[in-house]
């Protein structure tokens, strides 16, 4: 299998950072170095160049993707492979089946939208949301509609629109656990030899104790708020500002006076970080540029940790800086310290201010400081970022403009804890969880009739959690809950959407459903995703109508290719038959090959200080 992820990460994930990070002390010249190496080949398409930067967008674009449709990129078989996903986008290009910016942004939820703001700039968005929508009418447009009957597309139909509102309560199995006799030492270290080299991910009930990735982190912010709320404005160089600045406000001072405070306020704050960042920027040059190297990264002496510069001493320079500007500085510089803790990527990106920052890469793009800070030699090797223990890396920012300095203290690989004593605790409290899952299903229905006896409401109580009320249940997925648009993924089980959607069809959906006996509208379902017992009780059922599945036809289509044995359609778009078709070759030969020959060529200095 091609590894094309694994051989050009380097290169179309960090090439643009570290020319940023690491070169910032060269001359402008810089800036047309990083567009060379942008524009280096990896591979050729229909006899077209494709570039690191093509095959950096692809890479950030699944990247989204798996965040926001995991199931899209499964479905079409596309996984983390980057060089397949471009050739779907190739040929749906190609197809003229990729719209511009206003039609890619067509009824999609605004929180959906700003989950992707936080991980691409607004053209970038624009553009993967296009790409989408083009490769799915180019799978879509391959005759399916040849797979099914006007019956097959009926029941279809009707798998994906009939909806049920049903009324939820969740039963979990760790509570049930809670009751049951605490387990022995022999079942808990056999519990552990099974799980201790399981992703959590990859188990239906997501238990396992391999761990991810993880650094100890500290870290020093810089807030600009803090910045803007000390500025004072001096009255004869705002109104200088505006006559300097004619073009940009008409009309009389008197008129603009706001608009004119507020613009000049803006430059000179931002003045006052780029000379924070440009005295901390020498600072950190100053203080390394003695250590010899190491290949890209540099050598760092057994007293390091005694001689690096410290967070403390940079805040202090910052301070004064700032203060030379704004001498009504109330808060300066903070640093947060290492408190120990070992964090995950997911765990980075929740810290607060910090997990939120980036470092701005020069093609528009945005590296997450979650992303940065696991680069390390000591985790992944060499990288293009040569990020590595007991350097600081910085300045990165966030989207109000707030600067961000941070080290990686310590580092720890991915793989199973050491010792059953390392995660005694999460073992024991999994083992009953899973106990307490098993007797659930064994008493599945007796708490169905508990449910027909004595309502939801009691039900919930006795297992303390809440009704979730009116979920959207279809045969196809069960829909977000009202007032949200993300899904809760632990309610999609199979065997619950479907004995829902049975009992769902015996209702007249013209009469109440909550009048009628709900013993004829309750089920019960083991989940392992849900961690327990899933009872529901409909309160309404609401049949497809003919306007639904005459306006939906290419939904439909879609689904059936999925349904109905359309793998034949989408292995018509598998990495093998686009690149026949598209003849496409990697840089460098043999694509079976692990090299990375091509990589290390691409690789630049160091990064931080």
């Amino acid at each position: 299998m091609l590894k094309f992820l694994r051989r050009y990460n380097k290169a179309i994930l960090m090439v643009g950072g570290s020319i940023l990070m690491v070169l910032f002390l060269l001359p402008s010249t810089t800036n047309q170095i990083g567009q060379n190496m942008m524009n280096k080949a990896v591979a050729y398409a229909d006899g077209r160049k494709v570039t690191v930067l093509d095959m950096q967008e692809a890479v950030r674009e699944i990247e989204v993707l798996e965040r926001l449709n995991p199931g899209l990129l499964q479905g079409l078989g596309v996984g983390r492979r980057p060089e397949h996903w471009y050739l779907l986008v190739h040929e749906a290009r190609q197809a003229g089946l990729i719209g511009g910016p206003k039609e890619a942004r067509k009824d999609l939820p605004q929180d959906m939208l700003d989950m992707m703001r936080a991980s691409a700039s607004e053209s970038q968005m624009d553009r993967l949301l296009a790409n989408v929508r083009g490769v799915l009418r180019l799978v879509s447009s391959s005759s399916a509609g040849s797979l099914y009957s006007s019956r097959e597309a009926v029941l279809l139909g009707q798998k994906m629109f009939d909806t049920a509102s049903v009324n939820i309560v969740v039963v979990p199995a760790g509570k049930i656990g809670e009751s049951l006799p605490v387990p022995d030492e022999a079942r808990l270290v056999e519990h552990f030899e099974k799980y201790k080299d399981t992703d959590p991910l990859s188990d239906p009930m997501g238990i396992g104790y391999r761990r991810a990735d993880a650094v100890q982190v500290e870290w020093l912010s810089i807030d600009r708020a803090s910045i803007e709320a000390a500025f004072v404005p001096d009255p004869i160089e705002v109104n200088k500002y505006w006559r300097q600045n004619q073009a940009k406000f008409t009309g009389e001072f008197t008129a603009v006076k706001a608009q004119v405070e507020q613009e000049y306020e803006r430059t000179q704050v931002d003045l006052a970080l780029s000379r924070v960042a440009d005295v901390l920027k020498r600072e950190l040059f100053r203080s390394t540029s003695a250590l010899p190297a190491d290949g890209a990264y540099k050598a760092l002496p057994a007293d390091w940790s005694q001689k690096m510069p410290k967070l403390a001493d940079l805040s202090a320079l910052a301070d004064a800086e700032m203060r030379k500007q704004f001498p009504s500085l109330t808060q300066g510089p903070t640093v947060t310290a290492n408190d120990g803790v070992w964090r995950t990527g997911s765990d980075l990106s929740r810290l607060p201010a910090v997990g939120f920052s980036f470092l701005q890469q020069g093609n528009g793009g945005r590296l997450m400081f979650s992303q940065l800070a696991l680069t390390m030699r000591e985790l992944v090797g060499p990288s293009l970022f040569a990020v590595q223990e007991n350097m600081v890396i910085g300045p990165l920012q966030d989207f109000r403009g707030s600067l961000f300095y941070f080290r990686v203290v310590a580092s720890r690989k991915a793989g199973p804890p050491a010792s059953l004593d390392e995660v005694r605790e999460v073992v024991s409290r999994d083992v009953r969880t899973l106990d307490g899952f098993e007797r659930l299903k064994s008493e599945k229905e007796q708490y169905r009739e508990r449910a027909v006896a004595d309502g939801l409401t009691k039900l919930a109580e006795s297992a303390a959690v809440t009704v979730r009320q009116g979920v959207e249940v279809t045969g196809q997925m069960v829909r977000p809950i009202a007032g949200s648009q993300t899904p809760d993924q632990s309610l999609d089980e199979p065997e619950f959407r479907e004995a829902i959607m049975a009992l769902a069809r015996r209702l007249d959906p013209k009469v109440d459903a909550t009048t009628i006996d709900a013993s004829l509208r309750t089920s019960v379902a083991a989940s392992p995703r849900a961690r327990g017992l899933i009872v529901g009780q409909i309160v309404r059922y609401r049949p497809m109508t003919v306007e639904q599945f005459r306006s939906n036809a290419e939904a439909i289509a879609r689904f059936a290719a999925g349904e109905l044995g359309g793998e034949g359609i989408i292995s018509a778009f598998s990495y093998e038959r686009l690149r026949e078709r598209h003849d496409f070759k990697i840089v460098g030969g043999d694509e079976e090959s692990e090299s990375e020959a091509d990589v290390r060529q691409a690789e630049a200095a160091p990064a931080g200080g």
